[in-house]
């Protein structure tokens, strides 16, 4: 399956169409998001948030972060999948589909292929 085909739910063709419905999810409805951790206490030290409809998060607060994603479909960040869903979820299962930038920033920007800042 391409990673198109899990950003947009479509179903592959190897899937019987008489299987279970695909979750249906609005493209417009994201919020992008980062955070600060502390190394040394793995702390949530700041959150900054913006979602589609321009709504702004500043905290450092992940429960009021919860109630500003309520009714988002995407949830994009750079290294989210491997870091920041971390700090902020654990291992509970969210409702949202994250969209990682770091595999795609590569993509993006050629001739900066490394995560690393400059």
């Amino acid at each position: 399956m391409s990673i198109w085909s899990k950003l947009f739910n479509s179903r592959p063709s190897s899937i019987p169409s008489h299987a279970a419905p695909i979750m249906t999810r609005d493209s417009s409805r994201y919020a992008l998001i980062d955070i600060e951790a502390g190394m040394r206490d793995n702390q949530v030290h700041d959150i900054g948030a913006v979602r589609h409809d321009d709504a702004i998060y500043h905290s450092a607060s992940p429960d009021g972060l919860m109630a500003f994603l309520q009714d988002i479909d995407y949830l994009c960040g750079h290294n989210i999948i491997h870091h920041d869903a971390r700090y902020l979820f654990g291992d509970a299962p969210q409702p949202w589909l994250l969209v990682d930038t770091l595999y795609v920033s590569p993509l993006l920007f050629p001739e900066r292929p490394y995560h690393r800042l400059v």
